[in-house]
């Protein structure tokens, strides 16, 4: 392993381990194969925890790498945000080819839920802009509250939009805009939970380890992360929530 100009090199095989997970994944979902899904689904759990022990334990000793020199590799964690922007941009255009044939009955009322998920996931925002600012200034433990918030209100999201599909009477099966609708709402929440995820990691790692052994691309990549899912989710409110329905 080495640390030139800020970013830590190193071979690894949990890469790869999670990308053969995701495949079995998708083999058991199109046999329907139920252990084959828990069993990939917990392999791929095990390859991303080891990935991040792994990484941690080379900057651990290495030593924190420097933020001015880790602009290698925020450029591939802005690349990988903007591929998932056209993943969402394909979903979104779909859904408004189809806005001339949408069931008038697929429909929730934009005053009530949706607006109550903008305001939980909006508020995340700030909240994770402020964690940001502490943990600019130095101050870990105020940071550490701060990225708690943050996850608090992230799974509050999840439990919302979890409650909302429950009391929905259409479902995925509904025609074709109960299927864009599912799709739209669940790639989204899927992104949620990833990001919290990713938010969760870096709680514990200040928690265990403070600030000093983490690389700056960990804590940049998971904010910028967060406020692209807030980003996404005014496109899905505005173009599904407003517009469509």
């Amino acid at each position: 392993s080495s640390c030139r100009g800020g970013v830590v090199s190193m071979i690894s095989v949990w890469p790869g381990v999670a990308s053969l997970s995701v495949v079995g994944l998708i083999l058991g979902w199109l046999g329907d194969v139920s252990w084959l899904i828990k069993f990939m689904l917990g392999v791929f759990v095990m390859a991303f925890l080891g990935w991040v022990v792994e990484d941690q334990i080379n900057v651990s000793n290495i030593g924190m790498c420097s933020r001015e020199g880790d602009s290698g590799v925020q450029i591939g964690v802005g690349l990988f945000i903007f591929s998932e922007s056209m993943l969402f941009g394909s979903l979104l255009g779909s859904a408004m080819y189809t806005a001339a044939d949408w069931d008038a009955a697929v429909s929730i009322t934009l005053q009530e839920v949706p607006v109550l998920m903008s305001m939980v996931l909006l508020s995340s925002g700030v909240v994770i802009t402020v964690a940001h600012q502490s943990l600019i200034s130095g101050n870990v433990s105020g940071a550490g509250v701060w990225l708690g918030a943050t996850l608090v209100l992230g799974g509050i999201f999840i439990l919302i939009q979890m409650e909302e599909w429950g009391g929905n009477w259409f479902s995925v099966g509904s025609g074709l805009s109960g299927s864009v609708f599912y799709l739209i709402t669940g790639f989204h929440g899927l992104h949620v939970i990833v990001g919290c995820w990713f938010i969760l990691l870096l709680w514990v790692l200040f928690g265990f380890a403070g600030l000093g052994v983490l690389s700056w691309w960990k804590v940049e990549g998971a904010i910028w992360y967060w406020h692209f899912v807030d980003v996404v989710w005014l496109f899905v409110l505005v173009m599904v929530y407003w517009y469509l329905m």
